[in-house]
């Protein structure tokens, strides 16, 4: 049965809501998120950028990353950017 798209939700880690990667399910990660590490690139001014990439052919993938802000740059894989504290597109 299709319906409506799922809504999706994003939210922006910061130090205040670094608790949010405590509860993502085992599998979304590679490795377990290691706190000093995290607490160190959220503290890094310079991290103002996220990417995810996807196979060329996740057409699904790709029109969620299109709906929810990010760029792509396929000139060799299809990878979407967000700037973050940026303001910027």
């Amino acid at each position: 049965m299709e319906g409506p798209p799922a809504a999706v939700t994003l939210h922006l880690v910061t130090e205040a809501t670094a608790d949010l990667l405590d509860r993502v399910d085992e599998d979304v990660f590679d490795n377990p998120v290691d706190p000093a590490s995290l607490r160190r690139f959220l503290a890094n001014p310079m991290n103002l950028e996220a990417w995810v990439a996807t196979e060329v052919g996740n057409s699904a993938a790709r029109a969620l990353y299109r709906a929810t802000g990010g760029r792509e740059d396929s000139e060799r894989a299809v990878v979407y950017t967000y700037d973050l504290g940026t303001g910027g597109s």
